[in-house]
């Protein structure tokens, strides 16, 4: 071969290997080619989540805590089986609401769009009583892994007809959806990793097949009442404690009833795979583009 062929080759084959990076470059990020030469890859989208984290109105079991003397007498609220709201702290809740309809108002001067999509509540009545009056006019939706820890009868669910027939009592037109607390039962303890995984796994994907009209550029907007110990504990106590007040008998910082705030997610989903046979996983992120971890909505009584 002429020194002239062969210099020819080599410059082939150079020019050859800079075509084969480059094409690799194009490729779309996390794809491959599957055995038949079909383009085989993972596409990956984003939601923005907002949960709004409530601590439930005044329950007659608070009353009992909250005003009674001597170390017997604040405890008798452990006998009492699964409280309603009291006559104030459902007055106060309503008002609550009013709070929070403002704080959605100043939001919508920014951006008209923004509004509460669903309104989620713990297994126990008070948490259901709290989510119709703070939250009126919409279906609640009973979800585990947000219930309130300690013991006593207070934190002990009645059977969930007689719930709904005593909450429907208090209030006038009110409707709950309890597909998720028939799956994972009444005992499912308070913890707030689970729940995220819930929303991610269960709540979420249900609920954006079921409202496809909603903008993937609009944020999912949660209100989720829950209890005051679920939310001095864990993830929520390392964001949201320094906007609680100081408990007066505690001495320690405590959720205000009907306090609300503010906590950020992203629904990140990723889809792999050749047509036909996809798999899709969600997992719900910190959102690190937030100014804030956690932020206050309305600081409840």
């Amino acid at each position: 071969m002429s020194s002239s062929a062969s210099n020819l080759r080599t410059i082939l084959v150079i020019v050859g290997l800079i075509s084969s990076v480059h094409a690799a470059r194009m490729l779309p990020t996390k794809q491959t080619i599957g055995e038949s030469g079909e383009l085989i890859g993972c596409e990956e989208t984003s939601r923005a989540v907002q949960i709004l984290v409530t601590r439930h109105g005044l329950s007659c079991a608070n009353l009992i805590a909250k005003f009674s003397e001597g170390a017997v007498a604040t405890k008798m609220h452990v006998f009492m089986w699964d409280p309603l709201l009291s006559a104030a702290g459902a007055l106060a809740t309503s008002q609550a609401g009013g709070d929070v309809a403002n704080w959605l108002a100043k939001k919508q001067e920014k951006d008209p769009s923004f509004k509460v999509d669903a309104v989620l509540a713990s297994h126990l009545a008070r948490a259901w009583q709290t989510a119709g009056l703070q939250y009126p006019n919409y279906e609640v939706q009973g979800v585990p892994f947000i219930s309130e820890a300690g013991f006593g009868k207070d934190n002990e669910a009645k059977p969930f007809e007689e719930q709904e027939k005593l909450v429907k009592e208090a209030i006038k037109g009110f409707q709950i959806d309890m597909k998720w607390l028939h799956k994972y039962g009444q005992n499912t303890k308070g913890n707030w990793e689970h729940f995220r995984n819930f929303l991610a796994q269960d709540f979420l994907p249900d609920f954006i097949s079921t409202h496809s009209e909603k903008s993937t550029k609009e944020p999912i907007v949660l209100a989720t009442v829950t209890h005051s110990n679920f939310m001095n504990s864990g993830e929520i106590k390392k964001k949201c404690q320094y906007l609680y007040p100081t408990d007066a008998k505690e001495g320690k910082p405590k959720a205000n009833n009907n306090q609300v705030v503010l906590i950020p997610y992203v629904l990140h989903t990723q889809t792999c795979g050749a047509p036909g046979n996809r798999t899709v996983t969600h997992e719900l992120i910190d959102d690190m583009a937030s100014d804030e971890a956690c932020s206050p909505v309305a600081i409840g009584l």
